[in-house]
């Protein structure tokens, strides 16, 4: 197993499962007295557990291979939590939009799948020398190419995170917006969840 998959099957089972969650414990939105913002939070960190778990084996097996712990291991702290906001920025839409437009769940499944694709999960950069440049920068568009990468540099090649410090503030200015808007459009739809469902 490739270590560029931890993240990938995290942020995919995220975003699918988060994408039901509303479905899912439909009997607290119902609730006045819940607070409806949490279930998405929920999911995620549910999803998280199971991250940890399959990052803890890794890491058990790379000792057992010899592989010597380095620094550059401490930066999964960093690059889980953003996938965990990453995540968390999508779930709050597909959640609150999968209220109203049921098929919501089947598009993000198969966006997930066009995604996996479009991250360096089964490829390397680095597999394709003669690739044209303006082909790399249009995958670095993707946030989860970030993450993915950051999970190979902090277990393979060691590069700390503040090397690429463009990579970093392009990270981070797209997940912010994305959790403010997605959480402002889950804020605006969740007055009329408990009548949808």
């Amino acid at each position: 197993m490739k270590i560029e998959a931890a993240p990938w099957f995290f942020i995919n089972e995220t975003v699918n499962n988060g994408t039901n969650c509303l479905f899912e414990y439909g009997f607290l939105v119902k609730k006045r007295v819940f607070n409806v913002e949490l279930l998405p939070v929920i999911k995620t960190f549910s999803c998280f557990l199971v991250h940890v778990i399959f990052l803890s084996i890794t890491l058990i097996v790379f000792l057992l291979y010899g592989r010597i712990p380095t620094f550059g291991w401490l930066q999964l702290i960093y690059y889980s939590f953003a996938a965990i906001t990453f995540s968390l920025s999508i779930v709050y839409f597909t959640s609150g939009i999968n209220v109203f437009f049921r098929d919501m769940a089947q598009i993000v499944g198969i966006l997930m799948q066009f995604g996996m694709w479009l991250t360096p999960i089964m490829w390397a950069p680095e597999m394709f020398p003669n690739h044209p440049k303006w082909l790399e920068q249009v995958l670095k568009i993707n946030p989860v190419y970030y993450i993915v990468n950051g999970y190979r540099d902090s277990l393979l090649t060691n590069d700390l995170f503040w090397q690429r410090p463009l990579n970093t503030i392009y990270f981070w200015a797209v997940t912010v917006l994305l959790l403010i808007a997605n959480l402002r459009i889950y804020m605006k739809l969740r007055p009329h969840f408990s009548d949808v469902l």
